[in-house]
């Protein structure tokens, strides 16, 4: 099964909520820079429990991060 299948059957089990405004109002706060690195420039969403590990699709779990952070977190998760 290819990955972008798996991801979407993926995402009709989860909780997903967030909206475009409450994504527009993460970028503000976070001064549309990556949560991680700082960088600005194009940013993805990153949940920070990862949907694959139970994680959800809402504004308390997601933050903005350029794409070298998200590929490079994965799907760690770090629940201590």
């Amino acid at each position: 099964m290819r990955k972008s299948v798996r991801r979407r059957a993926m995402f009709k089990q989860v909780l997903c909520t967030l909206t475009v405004d409450e994504w527009n109002q993460i970028l503000k706060f976070c001064e549309f820079k990556c949560k991680y690195c700082g960088r600005d420039g194009p940013l993805t969403v990153d949940h920070v429990k990862p949907l694959s590990k139970g994680g959800s699709h809402t504004k308390e779990n997601v933050v903005p991060a350029c794409l070298q952070c998200n590929v490079r977190k994965g799907s760690k998760y770090n629940d201590g």
